[in-house]
């Protein structure tokens, strides 16, 4: 292993200037007339779970002109709020109307139908997916949030709950965020931010009850909710039940040559060998376990607002079965979420407010691999990986000072307390927790059947497995000049086992007529390493690690006119990527990105569609650790890869992807949806090449036959290859006395060269062939729903 020296370039001084310079601006007085975008700007800011002024419900946004969405003053991306069109982020709007029409699975299809340049692919933990060529066997280079509440796991893989539900219609609109956004959201906005904005009890009244079925996955999920308006309490409660088979012959694709099995489509005979297992369901419930959803919203006591959450999920792995004392069985993943939170706006004078916010959030895991094999049942402690709770209780101060329409101000301060326990309802002996060496797992009691079967060296006693996480951000909102914004902003971040971390902005927005919008925006967005990680460095006595960084330099164009509107972002994006090694959580490497993103969309009365183009580019690729790069051939004579070995950072991605959608009503009853994906530059094809290479370089005769028709083999399967795939949905308002509502759809009806890749970052150098070049053959999928309101 070689490393290389890296020199901080960042000097930490000029984000301490920058908080000095909000602080001088307060002593300023502005006042000047109102344009009417203007005018829209100065309505009241609406708190941060809602992306528009609450007195917009979601159906009133669906009618308004893209005029007037684009002056309607939201918080995203901001905490002083700004008109849409002038928001200083690259933003995509998913509504519950989209929700409704568009075929999904989860929110990962609707991300990737309406999201530019966004995709996901398979992993042995879930799925991972990634905005602008940032994407990691891990999800944890994004954010994401319900109602502004980070829902992220912090010992590993990010989201893993709301990501994968198969329920949507709690939902009223998500918010995507393409690029770094921790100057507003936190650490670990590199990539981007997905805010889930629920169904409130200001904006849903009456009964919904609705069933969906899905032929191809063979689920089957019921909902209903119910929205209450008193004179002092509004009141809306949801509920939902989901259960999944999976895919009954799932056709993935696997190459693992390394262990004896060859490639080929996983079966009972294996592909080209006869040997390996059957395949998992894809899709399916983990041990059976369902899908459950309940959300409770509550507002009273003039101003009060109160929600709670719950939402469990379970992940059947995409593994070969293992072999257990009671049979072969898939390993896999069961979580439980819960939430609670209580939150205020208290209006101190005409220009101050302070917005409150309180509550406490767990996370129940397991997670089942196989340690023990067939000496031991499934579901026995010592085959576990993970058997934990994490629990956070936080708290979020923001004071808002609106002094007039030409400068705002807000200052903010959070605090949470996390702390790690058993499962829900389980005792002390039954946690483990995944580590780092030389820690490995974590129990909290010598009586634990986990400690007692791999003891000291493999399991440590930690029973106080806690700490403390510290946040301060600010930001000034100044229009000084006609049609000019420049906002300034700033975040600090810490944990009890790091040091301060800094995530300041500068945009700089110009309105060069009434119908365009410039925005050129400069930040620089942290995401500290997870907790096992900068927790092990502290037990072994080690500095604080170095934060994973991305600086970000974006020039946003907007323009519309009448029903059209059009955008278009050029951006150029520094990543200095961390990773846990030998010494700790480190950088290892420097990765510079360069991307174009444009699109149209046209919206009226009967119509809303789109289209749109990324292009994301690897501009360099850095490596301060570099790792040896010769393979062995099957007679033990090395074959040394290319020099540029795992350099292509963007190998899990498209580089060009053309996107659209089309919603058309056809009459006032009848709705029809259509939305299309093509995507060529295809870089998953470069390690395959590269193995082929070594092979036809200095393998055997053996070894170059094979890996010349496993090659051979999955490309003439699209691998690599330019693909494109077709969604359709039709929407039926049935002439009955309720209002009731069928919709058809399919997913993938018209296809090629469409295959849902594997995770491929780089290969372990040891492996003769790329075990991780895979994938899974969607079918074409049929499903329906019915929903029925009183």
């Amino acid at each position: 292993m070689k490393i290389k020296v890296r020199k901080k370039i960042f000097p930490q001084f000029l984000f301490l200037l920058m908080l000095a310079f909000l602080g001088f601006q307060l002593s300023f007085t502005f006042d000047s007339p109102l344009n009417a975008a203007q005018a829209q700007e100065s309505l009241p800011a609406s708190s941060s779970q809602d992306a528009f002024p609450s007195e917009y419900d979601s159906q009133k946004l669906f009618e308004m002109s893209l005029q007037e969405l684009m002056t309607t003053r939201i918080q995203t991306g901001t905490i002083t709020g700004i008109a849409a069109a002038k928001a200083p982020v690259a933003r995509t709007v998913i509504t519950e109307n989209d929700i409704a029409m568009t075929p999904a699975r989860s929110i990962l299809d609707l991300i990737e139908v309406y999201v530019p340049g966004a995709t996901f692919i398979n992993h042995y933990n879930g799925p991972r997916f990634g905005f602008r060529g940032v994407l990691g066997d891990q999800n944890y280079h994004y954010l994401l949030l319900v109602n502004g509440k980070n829902l992220n796991l912090k010992i590993q893989d990010g989201p893993l709950v709301e990501i994968f539900n198969r329920d949507l219609n709690d939902i009223r609109e998500i918010e995507i965020i393409r690029g770094p956004g921790s100057v507003t959201y936190g650490s670990g906005a590199i990539g981007g931010v997905i805010n889930i904005i629920t169904r409130t009890a200001e904006n849903e009244n009456g009964r919904r009850t609705g069933i969906e079925a899905n032929t191809a996955y063979r689920y089957f999920t019921t909902y209903a909710s119910q929205g209450y308006e008193g004179e002092d309490l509004k009141c809306y409660l949801y509920g939902s039940y989901s259960s999944s088979s999976g895919e009954s012959s799932t056709r993935w694709f696997y190459v693992d040559r390394a262990h004896g099995y060859g490639y080929g489509f996983m079966s009972e005979t294996w592909g080209n060998k006869g040997l390996g297992s059957d395949e998992p369901s894809y899709l399916a419930d983990f041990l059976d376990t369902p899908q459950a959803k309940l959300h409770l919203d509550l507002n009273f006591f003039n101003g009060w607002h109160l929600w709670g959450r719950y939402s469990s999920y379970s992940w059947e792995k995409l593994a070969e079965k293992t072999s257990y004392a009671d049979g072969e069985k898939s390993q896999g993943f069961m979580t439980q979420s819960a939430l609670l939170e209580l939150d205020k706006t208290h209006n101190i004078s005409k220009k101050l407010s302070l917005e409150s916010r309180i509550g406490f959030d767990s996370i129940s895991l397991r997670e089942i691999a196989g340690y023990q094999g067939t000496s031991q049942p499934q579901e026995y402690i010592t085959q576990f990986n993970n058997s934990y709770s994490e629990n956070e209780l936080n708290t979020n101060l923001t004071l808002h000072y609106d002094h007039s329409d030409k400068f705002r101000f807000a200052l903010g301060a959070i605090y949470a307390h996390e702390y790690w326990l058993p499962e829900w309802g389980k005792d002390d002996d039954s946690f483990i927790l995944s580590m780092r060496s030389p820690i490995r797992f974590a129990v909290l009691t010598e009586d634990s059947e986990f400690y007692q079967k791999y003891g000291e060296g493999t399991s440590t006693v930690m029973p106080h497995l806690k700490s403390n996480s510290y946040s301060i951000l600010s930001e000034a909102n100044m229009n000084f000049y006609p049609g000019f914004h420049m906002i300034l902003s700033g975040r600090a971040d810490k944990n009890d086992y790091t040091d301060w971390y800094y995530s300041p902005r500068v945009a700089l927005i110009s309105s060069l007529t009434d119908s365009d919008i410039l925005r050129a925006v400069w930040q620089r967005s942290v995401r500290i390493p997870n907790f096992p990680e900068i927790y092990t460095m502290d037990y072994n006595g080690q500095p604080p690690p170095e934060p994973e960084t991305l600086v970000n330099y974006e020039v946003m164009y907007e323009h519309y006119f009448g029903e059209i509107s059009f955008n278009s972002n050029i951006y150029y994006n520094i990543l200095d990527e961390v990773s846990w090694t030998d010494a700790g959580a480190d950088v290892v490497g420097n990765l510079k990105l360069f991307g174009i993103e444009t699109g149209l969309t046209l919206k009226d009365k009967r119509n809303s569609c789109g289209i749109n183009y990324s292009w994301v580019h690897q501009m360099d690729y850095d490596p301060y650790i570099t790792i040896d790069t010769d393979l062995t051939n099957p007679d033990g004579d090395p074959m040394p890869l290319s020099e540029n070995y795992a350099d292509n950072r963007i190998n899990n991605l498209p580089s060009h992807t053309i996107k659209m959608f089309w919603q058309h009503s056809i009459s006032q009853s009848l709705k029809s949806h259509m939305d299309a994906r093509f995507y060529w530059g295809q870089n998953q094809i470069d390690m395959l090449d590269m193995f082929r290479d070594a092979h036809n370089q200095y393998g055997t005769d053996e070894s170059r036959e094979e890996m010349n028709a496993i090659y051979d083999t999955m490309t003439d399967h699209g691998y690599g290859k330019p693909s494109f795939t077709m969604d359709m949905a039709l929407s039926w308002k049935i002439p009955v006395k309720s209002n009731a509502e069928l919709t058809i759809y399919a997913m993938n009806l018209v296809s090629w060269n469409h295959i849902r890749y594997g995770i491929q970052f780089h290969e372990e150098p040891s492996r003769q062939y790329p075990r991780q070049a895979t994938f899974i053959e969607e079918p074409v999928s049929l499903g329906i729903k019915m929903e029925l309101r009183f």
